[in-house]
């Protein structure tokens, strides 16, 4: 993520999973942001107990929020992290690999 000159990584795919410490991201979803600079991402997970999951990053720390095991509604409709003050992150910061 890039706010001004200053490029920041929140999270790749070498970062270690909360909740799943024996996987590896293997997909980051489109990261939304809420005005506290809290930043919330869906993920695929390499094989093991959780496919997916959904994730918080705040104040620095990275933490599960919703584990996903196949099948969760909440992890596929970004409409409802936006009624509770997320919007995506490119509509603030523009994104850069």
């Amino acid at each position: 993520m890039k706010s001004g000159e200053t490029l920041r990584r929140v999270v790749d795919l070498d970062t270690l999973v909360p909740g799943a410490p024996s996987q590896s991201f293997t997909d980051l979803g489109t990261p939304q942001i809420n005005d506290a600079g809290d930043i919330v991402f869906a993920a695929n997970l390499n094989p093991g107990p959780m496919q997916r999951g959904m994730f918080l990053v705040s104040k620095g720390s990275l933490r599960l929020l919703l584990p996903d095991s196949g099948g969760s509604r909440a992890l596929n409709h970004s409409e409802d992290l936006n009624a509770v003050g997320f919007r995506p992150v490119e509509d603030e910061y523009p994104l850069e690999a």
